[in-house]
């Protein structure tokens, strides 16, 4: 998966007015796309910190895309500096990210510090904070809280997001949604190819600065012609059927 050629895509399609839209993600939910429009009005204060947690337990691009897509939407910014370690080390040579974990720490364009934990904790998502208040992305519409209870932990605000009106929707029918809203009224994508784009040169970057002589990568990158490839799961039906099929048999298509 080559970061150039995802770029030239994106840059090609902008140029010309096509829509390059994006699509499975949890940042085109409906809930995760207002609660960010409260962040921008102030309602919570200045973000002054965010976590990543669990970034995908060892799939750092692949589904590890959901973690870095909802803090890119939820701070409002760019990832400009990235620094890494992995384990186990032996998997930075191996071509895909299939069974690493990553901890690191992201630095992103409004000064604010991302740490990012791969082990296993009691949260499964992203993390913006304030000074009084956490929005709290674990896999669903985010969790609000404001203020602190006597003992120290947090309030939790019982928010009720408006009613979404297709029943049973997800995450894709969100991004089906925006795209027809986009071609319509030229509305914001939510999810566009250049966030895909920017997703994964956030993965690139990690693998690049986890390997030995762990060093800080500034972003964008200068070298685009480094490649990282999701695990076979992802590369042939396992989204699917839950199995891996292999290569060959893919490439000769379904069988009637």
């Amino acid at each position: 998966m080559y970061y150039a050629r995802r770029r030239l895509a994106v840059e090609i399609c902008a140029s010309n007015g096509i829509v390059f839209a994006g699509g499975n993600q949890q940042r085109a939910r409906d809930e995760i796309q207002k609660v960010p429009r409260m962040l921008r009005a102030g309602e919570f204060g200045r973000i002054v910190g965010a976590a990543i947690h669990q970034w995908n337990n060892g799939e750092i691009s692949g589904g590890g895309y959901q973690h870095v897509s909802a803090l890119r939407l939820l701070t409002g910014a760019e990832v400009e500096e990235v620094v890494a370690w992995a384990t186990p080390e032996e998997l930075l040579g191996s071509g895909n990210d299939d069974g690493l974990r990553v901890n690191g720490r992201f630095r992103m364009t409004t000064g604010v510090e991302c740490s990012v934990f791969s082990e296993p904790n009691p949260y499964q998502g992203a993390d913006v904070w304030t000074d009084d208040s956490l929005v709290r992305w674990n896999w669903g519409p985010p969790e609000l809280y404001r203020g602190f209870e006597g003992d120290g932990t947090r309030k939790r605000l019982y928010h009720e997001y408006a009613p979404y009106d297709w029943n049973q929707s997800g995450y894709l029918t969100g991004s089906i949604r925006s795209f027809i809203a986009e071609i319509e009224t030229r509305s914001e994508l939510a999810v566009s190819g250049h966030d895909l784009r920017q997703t994964l040169e956030v993965a690139i970057a990690a693998w690049e600065s986890a390997k030995p002589g762990t060093v800080h990568i500034k972003l964008p990158m200068k070298d685009r012609s480094i490649s990282l490839y999701p695990r076979p799961y992802r590369w042939s039906c396992g989204d699917v059927d839950g199995h891996t099929q292999p290569i060959a048999e893919a490439l000769v298509g379904p069988q009637l």
